[in-house]
């Protein structure tokens, strides 16, 4: 609901000031929350062809939007903090919709078509917030040094249709 350079200079000063911190206080292990928004498909504008299926953190992202778009520059300024900082350890996770445990099948599915949260848009991903909180635990004690981007999500979709059957009727190239 905010205006689009709010949303965009919010997101990016907010990932640049942690890691300006984490650098001035010679931090080594940071993890930013990302987005599978910044694949594109969530907020579009135009049609999105996906290159291939299962996405994996090689697939181009292509968004349109003001929060897309400044996930995926948050993702270039973690990059270039792990330049500056060698030893810094900094993970990217590429979050999907977070649910309360037990809440998001039923929530999900009876979306209405075309809603920000509705199947093909977030390719019928979530993540249990207890999922997520292990995640952001376990990223902050990984210490390989360098700057690492990962889709995070539950293991099934949140539809009972299969997946490849989703696939042919949403995405039949």
């Amino acid at each position: 609901g905010y205006p689009p350079q709010f949303v965009f200079r919010n997101n990016v000063m907010a990932t640049f000031n942690i890691l300006q911190a984490a650098t001035d206080y010679e931090i080594k292990n940071v993890v930013i929350a990302g987005s599978l928004s910044a694949l594109g498909l969530a907020y579009k504008t135009h049609p999105i062809q996906l290159d291939y299926l299962p996405i994996d953190e090689r697939h181009p992202v292509v968004a349109q939007d003001a929060y897309g778009i400044s996930k995926i520059v948050d993702e270039d300024v973690a990059l270039g903090f792990s330049r500056r900082n060698p030893d810094m350890s900094i993970l990217n996770l590429r979050l999907p919709l977070l649910a309360k445990p037990g809440a998001i099948q039923e929530q999900l599915r009876n979306q209405t078509p075309g809603h920000i949260n509705s199947g093909e848009l977030v390719l019928w991903s979530y993540l249990d917030v207890r999922d997520a909180a292990t995640v952001v635990r376990q990223s902050l004690e990984y210490n390989t040094p360098g700057h690492e981007i990962l889709y995070v999500n539950a293991p099934e979709t949140y539809m009972s249709t299969p997946t490849i059957d989703l696939v042919e009727q949403y995405f039949p190239n």
